[in-house]
């Protein structure tokens, strides 16, 4: 028995460097109770194909059998030899570095202890050019999947989690059963598998309580977290901001217009952004439009100060005037400062710099029925939505909108982060 160790293990060893054995290509198929969408690299692993893939050696004692399968109806049986192993392989395409599942169900009859056998050798590029001959300096390193003896009825060994080396580009799926001195034995392998383990796609970003809409600028005017994308008008742009990038506006008459949804519009709501203004409010109305719907539901707006701009939280109530809420401290030209304003049905809130700057009662409610576009850095001339511009001068950075009235602790963690 010694003796035919040595032999079986000299000619495994031939095998590993592809003596004899030719490179095959293949595809992929969906391989039963794997979770679905998990591809199986082998081709034809359960042997339904007669083996399409698969190479054998020359020294017989293998072949397809209908009498014995795991699953379907075919397997691949291997007959003991008194002198050669048995050998069957298919070379699988692989990445280096990746992450596999192998695995293959085994079925034997009067086999030596951990005679029948599966392993995996991974190969690098060097040796695929040659159709019969891989040399050994191409072998990068030999996994076991597992192996079995005995008489067994259908097991599985798998070996999970194998990562490939670097520079391989094939997997050699090798079945192999070992030589024995009385030359009696049977084994059966079926529904053979290789399974790419794809990384976890990253968790998405947790849903921010309240958030309708975030246009940050870094990319156009779109929305960054719903689908309420802006459209740039008159010249608006980004420029480097506060956090990435920053729409600029020149105070003239550019602007970003957000055409009405229902989504924008709540009986409570919140407004917050990141403002750095160029220059005094100079326009003929002494008011420059942060954020707000035209003659609408909410406006978050700057106006002239002594040495800064004073800011505004405002609404169109349902008797028909405005009720402002005006800033007792200004915001400075020339550097960024946080605003904020809420509206939670009750009372409306203006914080700058995280901190509550002032609030007031109202009494009344906003008028909520304008079907108006929204918009950023000053009014548009939508038909029936004239603004009178109001254009702002400066950088608008982090525009967030909330269908609820964020709490103080919120409007602090954004301002401090």
């Amino acid at each position: 028995m010694r003796l035919k160790l040595m032999q079986y293990m000299r000619i495994r060893l031939l095998a590993m460097v592809g003596v004899a054995l030719g490179i095959g290509v293949l595809g992929g198929v969906v391989f039963a109770g794997l979770p679905a969408l998990a591809t199986n690299l082998v081709s034809d692993p359960g042997f339904e194909a007669s083996g399409l893939g698969w190479q054998k050696t020359t020294n017989g004692g293998r072949s397809i059998v209908t009498m014995e399968a795991h699953s379907g109806t075919q397997s691949q049986q291997m007959d003991v030899s008194n002198q050669w192993p048995r050998l069957v392989y298919q070379d699988v395409p692989v990445t280096g570095d990746s992450s596999y599942d192998a695995s293959v169900w085994i079925k034997t009859i009067n086999i030596d202890a951990n005679g029948a056998t599966a392993e995996l050798i991974w190969l690098d590029a060097s040796g695929l050019p040659e159709l019969f001959f891989v040399p050994a300096s191409s072998v990068l390193r030999t996994d076991t999947i597992g192996s079995i003896g005995g008489t067994n009825s259908w097991s599985q060994v798998h070996n999970n989690g194998i990562v490939a080396p670097a520079g391989a580009v094939v997997a050699r799926f090798n079945l192999t059963l070992g030589p024995e001195d009385d030359g009696a034995g049977t084994a059966w392998f079926d529904d053979a598998g290789l399974i790419e383990v794809l990384p976890a796609p990253p968790l998405p970003s947790p849903l921010e309580d309240g958030l309708v809409s975030l246009w940050s600028g870094d990319v156009g005017a779109s929305d960054d977290y719903y689908t309420n994308d802006g459209i740039l008008r008159n010249g608006a742009s980004s420029v480097p901001g506060r956090v990435g990038q920053a729409f600029a506006f020149d105070g003239v008459d550019d602007n970003v217009e957000v055409p009405f949804s229902p989504t924008l519009i709540s009986p409570a709501f919140s407004v917050e952004a990141w403002v750095n203004p160029s220059s005094q409010v100079s326009n003929s109305t002494n008011q420059s439009v942060i954020f707000g719907q035209t003659s609408g539901a909410l406006a978050l707006v700057v106006r002239p100060g002594t040495l800064g701009l004073q800011v505004a939280w405002m609404f169109k109530s349902l008797p028909g005037p405005f009720v402002v809420l005006l800033s007792s401290s200004e915001i400075p030209i020339g550097s960024f400062s946080h605003i904020a304003g809420t509206w939670d049905g009750h009372m409306l809130r203006l914080y700058i710099n995280g901190v509550l700057d002032a609030h007031l009662v109202p009494g009344q409610t906003p008028r909520l029925g304008n079907q108006c576009p929204f918009n950023v850095g000053g009014f548009g001339d939508s038909t029936g939505c004239s603004g009178n511009k109001q254009n702002f001068h400066g950088l608008i950075d982090e525009l967030r909108l909330y269908d609820e009235a964020i709490e103080p602790a919120r409007v602090l963690a954004h301002f401090q982060n």
